[in-house]
């Protein structure tokens, strides 16, 4: 199966297009909270009733994000990878460096990256992964009363990801 790496370098800019400090960003879970965490201006939330904004790192069916939006009427959608670049819904941010994305093969994103793994291994470590860092954020936000922003910066300098 081909697949495509998207970079760290990649996914920043992408995520800079729409990094606002206007925005309240609340991240999916699995993917969009990994994504999260990539925004700088924009104050993040773990409660989507806060966000402006809900993310996810690829936009392929519609299901997710028809779903979130249905939930949470008063917020926009913003996936990193829009595989549906020509369908056009008014609560959907289309904001993308790469006019390709719908042509894009198998995506292996930043914090997934293994080259040697399987698609099966591929998927159960991110898997672990996304609930490790919501375990980890839920742990630091309810044990020591930080908010997202502070919970964040200090995953960041921590895992030295950023």
């Amino acid at each position: 199966m081909e697949k495509y790496f998207l970079s760290w370098e990649e996914a920043i800019e992408r995520v800079a297009l729409v990094d606002s400090a206007d925005e309240v960003v609340y991240g999916i879970p699995r993917g969009g909270m990994c994504l999260a965490i990539l925004f700088k201006k924009a104050r993040i939330t773990h409660d989507p009733l806060e966000a402006t904004m809900v993310i996810d790192d690829i936009l392929t069916t519609g299901q997710t994000r028809n779903k979130w939006l249905k939930k949470y009427p008063h917020v926009k959608f913003w996936a990193m990878i829009n595989q549906k670049p020509n369908e056009n819904h008014k609560r959907t941010i289309i904001q993308s460096i790469h006019e390709n994305d719908a042509k894009l093969p198998w995506v292996i994103l930043p914090w997934e990256q293994d080259k040697d793994e399987t698609v099966d291994q591929h998927l159960t470590r991110i898997h672990e992964l996304c609930v490790t860092q919501q375990n980890f954020v839920d742990s630091r936000y309810k044990e020591y009363k930080l908010n997202m922003q502070q919970t964040l910066q200090q995953y960041r300098e921590k895992y030295k990801y950023f």
